[in-house]
This record gives C-alpha cells, sequence and structure tokens, in this order.
C-alpha cells in the first residue's frame, strides 16, 4: 500500500509530518511525494522526511520529447531521486516516446494511457491477469546509441565519447558514467566535470536529435 502526498501538504509542519509518516512506514506503508516539482519544497526537509519515491508531475512529461526545459526538468528530478536513494514515478506517459526516453533517463516507473486508462474494479483484474508486469527495464543490447553533439558543445573522445557509449552499451548506470569519466580526468566541452545529466544528454541526443536542433540552422 502506497500513500501519495504533495508537497505543499508535506511543508506545512515538517516536524509533524515526518513523525506521522515514520509511524505509516513502520505499518508497512510506502510514502510517495505526488506532483514533485510544483510546490514550494524545501530540499533540507526532503532529505529527513521518510520518504520512498518522488512522482514526477505530468506537466513536465507530456513535453519532454518536444521541450528540453521539460527535459532538464524531468533529468535533474529523476537525479535528485537517485542522489536520495528513492525511486521515481513519471506521471501521465501517453507515448512510447515518452516511456523510452524515461527509461534512458533511469525513471524507475510510468503510469499513464500508454497502459491503460482508469478503470472499473472488474475490468481492471481481468487486465492485471492477463499482462505481464510492466516496469523501465532495458537490456544493455537495447542501448547501442551513436551520440550527436548535444547543446554546449561538441563531444569527442577527448571528452570520453567513447568510454561514454562503451559504458551505457554495458548498462553502466548513468551515475557510474559521469564517476568514471571524471576520475579518469574527462570533462565536458565547457571544461566543466561530468554529471548524470550530461550523460543522459548525450545519450538521448542521439535518440531525439530535434531536441537540440538550432532554430538558426532552418
Amino acid at each position: 500500500l502506497a500513500l501519495e502526498i504533495t508537497e505543499t501538504a508535506l511543508m506545512v509542519n515538517a516536524i509533524e509530518a515526518r513523525e506521522v509518516l515514520e509511524q505509516l512506514r513502520s505499518r508497512g506503508l510506502q510514502i510517495l511525494i505526488d506532483d514533485f516539482g510544483t510546490g514550494y519544497s524545501s530540499l533540507t526537509n526532503l532529505s529527513r522526511l521518510p520518504v520512498d519515491s518522488l512522482k514526477i508531475d505530468q506537466s513536465f512529461v507530456e513535453h519532454i520529447t518536444d521541450d528540453p526545459d521539460a527535459l532538464a526538468i524531468t533529468a535533474y528530478v529523476i537525479d535528485l531521486a537517485h542522489k536520495l536513494r528513492l525511486t521515481t514515478v513519471a506521471e501521465g506517459v501517453e507515448t512510447p516516446e515518452q516511456m523510452e526516453l524515461l527509461r534512458r533517463l533511469g525513471c524507475t516507473t510510468g503510469q499513464g494511457f500508454l497502459w491503460s486508462p482508469a478503470l472499473p474494479l472488474n475490468d481492471l483484474e481481468t487486465m492485471l491477469r492477463a499482462m505481464p508486469g510492466r516496469r523501465f527495464s532495458v537490456s544493455p543490447a537495447e542501448l547501442s546509441p551513436v551520440p550527436r553533439p548535444p547543446r554546449g558543445g561538441v563531444v569527442t573522445p577527448e571528452n570520453g565519447l567513447h568510454q561514454l557509449t562503451r559504458m551505457h552499451g554495458d548498462g553502466v548506470s548513468l551515475t557510474s558514467i559521469a564517476a568514471a569519466l571524471n576520475g579518469d580526468g574527462f570533462r565536458r566541452p565547457d571544461g566543466t566535470r561530468w554529471h548524470r545529466a550530461s550523460v543522459a544528454r548525450v545519450i538521448t541526443d542521439s535518440v531525439y536529435p530535434h531536441l537540440w536542433k538550432d532554430p538558426a540552422a532552418d
């Protein structure tokens, strides 16, 4: 059983909220923060609350394949969740393109019309018995991108391009790829360190190159 709570409700009284949530978790409930990114949360409080998962609001998910800003926000929410050892749920997934991009960014779970609209209980039971488990899992063989230049400069072998693509093809996580590149002394084209979101941008650019298209090129 999972309990979804909005950011606003959590921040009204963070101390009391933590006590109540700890009691609920002790009884076996999972705690999810709903519509994350649309409220006024404190990252300090977030790190102290007994939370299991962040739900990425549909307003971001619905535009991730055509709006670089929505994609960047979604990538950073997923990155934040990983750093806090939390899972993520993408709300309002409606197309295979959205699902594939979310998988590549490391999103744990999705919900939306891609799988089914809301159903009466009897219809839901019938559907669940007929379908296998659906997760954002992907085998290394499915991930063999040929990266294109992301925004901010052309990623070349001098920036660790070969190592990045090889590790991604082997199924290494985005966070581990970034750590390995930095540990080997590689830097991004702008001279900054690699991080999970910048690795994801190189990978997703090979799937959705129109996101980084320069309007001046038209």
